[in-house]
């Protein structure tokens, strides 16, 4: 397979690929995660409970939110 670019993000290393073309690899295999690409002006703290709300969610994970100063208390 060809690899289509590279992603710069702090949550480690992930491949990303259409689960259409990973079950070409391997036709078992289960989607345990899933990047979402959000539109510009979203409202990410709607979309991270929506998502979040979804049967199956354990874990959500916001790229941006990693980016911003962490709040001291």
């Amino acid at each position: 397979m060809t690899i289509a670019g590279f992603v710069d993000e702090p949550l480690g290393t992930q491949a990303y690929a259409a689960l259409e073309q990973i079950r070409t690899i391997d036709p078992a295999v289960a989607a345990t995660s899933a990047l979402v690409r959000f539109n510009a002006g979203v409202d990410r703290d709607a979309m991270r409970r929506t998502l979040s709300a979804q049967t199956g969610v354990v874990a959500y994970e916001d790229t941006q939110a990693l980016r911003q100063p962490r709040r001291t208390t």
